[in-house]
């Protein structure tokens, strides 16, 4: 969907949310239906009665409201022939399931951090307003000995966020980052930015100055205060002295 484009051509409409902003995969509905019912064919054989019951069964609740809306969308939406409706039905089911694993298992990495970081290295950086210990968890296995990195921008290259230098003549720019360091850190790094930019007064002062309101510069903003968390976090697990306000500006 763009939407840029559909504003352009009606001015007069409302414009649409693209389906990915709406997070559906976190609305209960949606799980149960990709759980027990995700071949739409299957939910156009269903009565309004089927799928109350349907809903009560897995959802706990279900009114003739839902139901309706359910059936309706189910009706309106442009389908695939059903032998390839029942293919991606099946692999949706298995990459639903997958994501279920992966969610459980952050569920249970995020229960032993909890446990282990007061007793490493990483502890002093929960101290920092917004740092939770499964953030100061991965910072720390992203990282490993901070001391074998002569500073923080080092930590910063060694993540991809370094921009990419280009030449031409006697002129020198620097573009996009790189990415060519490692994805799982330069995620941690945009995880922590847009945490400590909301409880850490020193971040959330850089993240505002890049996003001045325009919710077209929080991108640039996220990694403004990502790169100033990052120098906060090396200088604290480098000297393992926790967070103080006063001192950490």
């Amino acid at each position: 969907m763009n939407v840029k484009r559909f504003k352009r051509q009606h001015p007069d409409l409302e414009p649409p949310v693209p389906l990915v902003e709406t997070c559906p995969l976190e609305r209960k509905l949606v799980q149960v239906i990709l759980t027990h019912c995700p071949n739409p064919y299957d939910v156009l054989a269903f009565t309004v009665e089927d799928m109350v019951e349907f809903l009560r069964d897995y959802l706990g609740r279900g009114s003739e409201k839902t139901a309706r809306k359910v059936l309706r969308n189910v009706r309106q939406a442009l389908l695939p022939p059903q032998p390839i409706a029942r293919i991606l039905a099946q692999g949706l089911q298995v990459e639903w399931q997958a994501l279920q694993h992966c969610l459980a298992l952050e569920t249970q990495l995020e229960a032993e951090a909890e446990t282990l970081v007061p007793w490493s290295p990483a502890a002093v950086l929960v101290s920092v307003p917004g740092m939770s210990p499964y953030h100061a968890a991965r910072y720390l296995a992203g990282i490993g000995d901070a001391a074998r990195f002569p500073s923080a921008d080092h930590i910063w290259s060694f993540a991809g966020f370094d921009p990419i230098l280009t030449q031409s003549g006697d002129t020198q720019r620097l573009g996009k980052i790189s990415k060519r360091g490692d994805p799982a850190l330069r995620d941690t790094l945009a995880q922590i930015g847009r945490s400590l930019a909301d409880h850490c007064p020193p971040i959330s002062a850089a993240y505002q100055r890049v996003c001045r309101g325009h919710p077209k510069r929080r991108v640039l903003a996220t990694l403004h205060a990502a790169h100033k968390a990052n120098r906060l976090l090396y200088h604290l697990l480098l000297t393992q002295q926790t967070y103080r306000p006063e001192r950490h500006r």
